[in-house]
C-alpha cells in the first residue's frame, strides 16, 4: 500500500514540473517577443550604460548568433556608449581596454590610432625623464644605460657626445696623473683605454711616463716596468738609465772610494742622472750648489753646462742639467773668477757665481724662438769685454760655443758692439761662415756695453 502511493506522488511531481516548463517556454517566446525587446531596448538605452546594453544583449541574444536588427541596434548603441566613456577617459589604458572588447567596432580604428600617439607621448616623457635621470647623475654608466634601454629616443645622440666627452675628460685625468704624479695605475687604465681607442698612442705616453717613473733611480721601479712592459728593453735610453740607476745603488752601498778610484765613475758625480746623484755627493762629503737651465716659458731643458774660469778661460768642470726639470748642481768651491757658461742650442750670457747663492736660475732664450720671433737677443758685455786688443779668455768661451750652436741656423747672424770686428774674427777663425756673418761697430753711446744679436732672413 505504501509503496503505490510513493510512485503516484512521483509521477505527480514528473507530470507537474513539466507542465510548469512548457509554460515557461511560453513566456519566454512571450518576452522575447519583438515589440518586447524594442521596449527593452528602449529602457537600457535611457541608462547611457554600456553595462546595461551589454546585459541586455547577454540576456537576449547568444554571442554566436540571432544577428537581429534589434541586437545589431544594440550592439551599435553599446560602442557609442562604451566609446564615449573611452574618450572622456583618454588614457592609454581605456583606448586600449576599448579595442580588447570590442575590435570589430568602427571607433577600433580610431581606438587603435590613440594608442599609437598616447604610446608614443608617453614613451617620449619616459625618455625626457631617463635622460635627465642620467643627466643629473652625468657618468658614463647612466648614459650607456640610458641608450640600451631607449634606442630610438631623440636624446641617445647627446648622450653619446656627452660619453665621449666623459672620456676624454677621465683620459686626460688619467693622463695628468700617468705623468705628473707617475701613478702606474693610471698607466695600466690609459694602456687599457688604447685597447678600445685607436686616438691613443700608448706607446709615447709610456716612454713618457717610464722615464719620470725611474727618476728616482729605484731600481725595482724598472724592475715593474719591464716585468709589465718588456717592449722597453728595446730602449736605449731607458737600459742606460737602468744601468746607471744600478751603479748608483753600487756606489751608494759600497765602502768609501778614494778620489782616484772615483775616477772610473766621474759620470756620476758630475751629472744628476736620478734622485740619487746628490745622495752620493753627499755620503763622499762633496761639497756642492744647486743650478737650473729655464727657457723663455720657465721650463726646464737638458744642456751641457761649463763651470769656467774667466781668469784663464779654462773649463775646469763640465755638467748636464736634468732634461725634466733642468737642474744641474756644481762644486762650491768657487773663485770670483769663475763664471757658468752657456750651451748649445740657446743665446745666454755668462753668468756670474756668487758663493751666497743657495740656488742659481739661468733663463735663457733658444735660438729657434729668437728666430721665430725675429728679435734681437741683447747681451751686456760686462764680463766678456775686450782685454786690450783681444778678447778675454771668458769671451772666447761664450763665441766659440755660439759659433757652435748657429752653425745649423740657415738665417744670416748680426752682430752689433764695439767689439763686433774682432767678434767676427775670432768665430770665423773657430770655423763660422763668414758670408753668414754681419759685424757692425757702429753703435750709439748708449750701447757701448751691449751685445746685439740678430738673425736676418737670406
Amino acid at each position: 500500500m505504501m509503496f503505490g502511493l510513493i510512485t503516484y506522488l512521483c509521477r505527480w511531481i514528473s507530470l507537474a514540473s513539466l507542465i510548469l516548463f512548457l509554460q515557461g517556454g511560453v513566456l519566454f517566446a512571450q518576452s522575447t517577443d519583438v515589440s518586447f525587446l524594442k521596449q527593452e531596448l528602449q529602457r537600457v538605452y535611457k541608462t547611457k550604460s554600456e553595462d546595461s546594453i551589454n546585459s541586455f544583449i547577454d540576456k537576449y541574444y547568444s554571442e554566436q548568433g540571432n544577428d537581429t536588427l534589434i541586437r545589431n541596434e544594440a550592439v551599435r548603441i553599446r560602442n557609442e556608449f562604451a566609446w564615449q566613456e573611452t574618450q572622456n577617459k583618454n588614457t592609454l589604458e581605456a583606448y586600449k581596454r576599448f579595442v580588447s572588447l570590442y575590435p570589430n567596432s568602427v571607433q577600433a580604428v580610431f581606438a587603435q590610432q590613440k594608442i599609437t600617439t598616447l604610446t608614443k607621448q608617453e614613451q617620449k616623457q619616459d625618455n625626457s625623464q631617463a635622460y635627465q635621470k642620467a643627466k643629473q647623475q652625468d657618468n658614463i654608466e647612466a648614459y650607456q644605460f640610458f641608450i640600451d634601454n631607449y634606442p630610438s629616443s631623440q636624446w641617445v645622440q647627446y648622450a653619446k657626445e656627452r660619453i665621449t666627452q666623459l672620456q676624454q675628460q677621465y683620459y686626460l685625468n688619467t693622463l695628468s696623473q700617468a705623468l705628473n704624479v707617475y701613478s702606474f695605475s693610471s698607466l695600466l687604465q690609459i694602456d687599457s683605454l688604447s685597447k678600445t681607442n685607436s686616438d691613443i698612442n700608448f706607446d709615447s705616453v709610456l716612454t713618457v711616463f717610464a722615464f719620470g717613473y725611474v727618476q728616482n733611480g729605484d731600481t725595482k721601479r724598472f724592475d715593474k716596468l719591464l716585468t709589465q712592459y718588456p717592449q722597453l728593453k728595446k730602449d736605449t735610453n731607458f737600459t742606460v738609465l737602468q744601468n746607471d740607476s744600478k751603479v748608483l745603488e753600487y756606489l751608494l752601498s759600497s765602502p768609501l772610494l778614494d778620489k782616484k778610484a772615483r775616477k772610473g765613475f766621474s759620470k756620476y758625480f758630475n751629472n744628476l742622472i736620478n734622485d740619487n746623484s746628490l745622495l752620493l755627493l753627499k755620503k763622499y762629503g762633496i761639497q756642492y750648489q744647486i743650478g737650473q737651465t729655464l727657457d723663455e716659458q720657465s721650463l726646464g731643458f737638458e744642456s751641457p753646462i761649463m763651470l769656467v774660469d774667466s781668469a784663464t778661460g779654462v773649463v775646469l768642470h763640465t755638467f748636464v742639467s736634468n732634461k725634466k726639470n733642468g737642474l744641474f748642481f756644481y762644486y762650491k768651491t768657487l773663485k770670483p773668477s769663475y763664471l757658468i757658461a752657456m750651451q748649445r742650442g740657446y743665446l745666454s750670457q755668462p753668468y756670474k757665481i756668487e758663493v751666497t747663492n743657495d740656488t742659481v736660475q739661468i733663463i735663457q732664450h733658444s735660438i729657434a724662438s729668437v728666430i721665430e720671433d725675429k728679435k734681437l737677443f741683447v747681451l751686456p758685455l760686462t764680463s766678456i769685454a775686450l782685454k786690450g786688443t783681444k778678447l778675454s779668455a771668458i769671451s772666447k768661451t761664450y763665441f766659440s760655443t755660439l759659433s757652435r750652436s748657429i752653425e745649423n741656423v740657415p738665417e744670416m747672424i748680426t752682430l752689433q758692439t764695439l767689439e763686433a770686428v774682432k767678434i767676427k774674427e775670432y768665430m770665423v777663425s773657430l770655423g763660422a761662415n763668414s758670408a753668414k756673418i754681419v759685424a757692425s761697430n757702429q753703435v750709439g753711446a748708449d750701447q757701448e756695453y751691449l751685445l746685439q744679436i740678430g738673425f736676418i732672413d737670406q
